[in-house]
């Protein structure tokens, strides 16, 4: 392509623009003539035309946009820019990630996919097709043995499939495309991707939670495929209008269980009562059923088939006031601070797996003496309320995570007590026991650390 815009002035109006300008300028002149133009009152069939035909020139459009950032390294490079997308951002008030992932499916149309940006170009294709395609044949070239010809079977068998299917079709054809142009081959590459894939969806994993502040809290998760199949079922079964048929004489242990208890019959008491909105009578959509059905399950699990934290089963620990049971007043503080209503408090404390830790009622046996070494559970309990976190000035460690150690080494005559107790770290552990460090008792009850020089 000839470079007109290096091209020396000339006579008459001026140098000739470059024809990327002029197409830039072409769509804002037919914009500008549309100004104005209010569609409520366009025909019927001009509507359907615009809304089809100008969904496509987006697209070409962006295809052309693509191509130019594909192409603009020198432009980051002489503005001093880590990238194409990163420069552009501040200049459309677009956000980096957008822009930076524009820039890589450019990358990846313009290196290595040119019959995909070929249709893109003459409308034959999509963006949202684009983008399923793209990752499908990145996903073949990282496999073993991948030769470049399967490649570009793999590129034109899809690309010419883009007219008869949409992005869902597409990304179906895109699972299974191997076995359609390379059969032969298809199973160890198939176990090799799906491998590949299990690998990938571990190794991004996540889990992250945010408190709005109004008594609730935001979960977001991304986990495998086949872990979230399995939370649907659970979730299912919970929400399932047939539970009580469908859950009857389930087995312990069996799909339908949770511990000795089935799913139907935790879901009875939880959420059969709220298919329906109990003000309006509406029906609940299913989003809601499906948050209720997880606060059953969390509440339903068994700690005893938890893992250990600190050589205790998982326990919730409240702490409310003796009264808030009894007269139905009061409030609850959970671990982190959060209040829980008087309701929530005695509806949880009726069940097996929620140790509430009442001041002012009775209380198990917490002293011990020389009777034996280790810390039972209870003793753990009452030291993790009174220090939430790991006893070492200055250490965030929940105290859930901790190791209960004697004050005075039990081998020393020290007994098992709790005022002989305290919780550390498993790091602050090591350096309590260790000679190199001096260790300082503060008034609180925590310690604090000074090497020896």
């Amino acid at each position: 392509m000839t470079m007109l815009d290096d091209a020396p002035p000339q006579d008459g109006p001026g140098p000739v623009r470059h024809p990327l300008l002029r197409c830039v300028d072409d769509i804002r002149s037919a914009l500008k003539d549309v100004e104005g133009i209010d569609p409520l009152f366009a025909p019927v069939q001009v509507k359907r035309e615009v809304l089809i035909e100008l969904t496509r020139a987006i697209d070409q459009a962006e295809a052309l946009r693509m191509s130019v950032m594909a192409n603009s390294h020198d432009v980051a490079e002489a503005d001093g820019a880590r990238s194409v997308g990163s420069w552009l951002a501040p200049h459309t008030r677009n956000t980096p990630a957008t822009e930076q992932a524009a820039e890589h499916l450019a990358c990846d149309l313009n290196l290595h996919y040119p019959i995909l940006a070929d249709a893109i170009t003459r409308g034959d294709a999509n963006l949202a097709q684009a983008k399923l395609i793209v990752r499908c044949l990145n996903e073949l070239r990282r496999l073993e043995d991948m030769t470049p010809e399967v490649l570009v079977q793999a590129e034109e068998h899809l690309v010419g499939e883009c007219p008869n299917f949409d992005p869902s079709g597409i990304k179906n054809l895109s699972d299974r495309i191997l076995e359609v142009i390379d059969p032969d081959g298809f199973d160890d590459a198939e176990l090799k991707k799906l491998e590949t894939e299990l690998r990938k969806a571990r190794a991004e994993a996540r889990l992250s939670m945010r408190k709005r502040g109004d008594g609730s809290t935001d979960i977001r998760a991304r986990v495998p495929d086949s872990l979230a199949v399995r939370l649907k079922t659970i979730l299912d079964a919970y929400t399932s209008p047939r539970h009580e048929a469908n859950s009857a004489g389930s087995p312990p242990g069996s799909p339908g269980s949770v511990g000795d208890r089935s799913l139907g019959n935790l879901a009875d008491g939880a959420i059969s009562s709220r298919y329906r909105d109990p003000d309006t009578g509406e029906r609940l959509p299913r989003e809601r059923l499906l948050g209720e059905a997880l606060c059953a399950f969390l509440e339903g699990q068994d700690p005893n088939r938890l893992p250990k934290h600190g050589g205790m089963a998982t326990t919730l620990v409240i702490t409310t006031e003796f009264d808030t049971l009894t007269q139905q007043l009061g409030i609850g503080t959970l671990p982190d601070g959060s209040r829980l209503a008087a309701s929530d408090v005695r509806r949880l404390a009726c069940t097996a797996q929620i140790l509430p830790a009442v001041l002012g009622g009775d209380s198990a046996v917490l002293d011990l003496g020389s009777s034996r070494r280790l810390f039972s559970v209870e003793q753990r309990l009452a030291l993790a309320r009174a220090h939430p976190s790991c006893q070492a000035a200055g250490c965030s460690i929940p105290s859930t995570w901790c190791e209960a150690h004697h004050r005075t080494a039990w081998s020393q005559g020290g007994p098992t007590d709790l005022a002989n107790g305290m919780l550390l770290c498993s790091f602050h552990h090591q350096r309590i026991h260790d000679d190199a460090y001096r260790v300082k008792h503060l008034a609180n009850g925590d310690v604090r650390f000074n090497k020896r020089t």
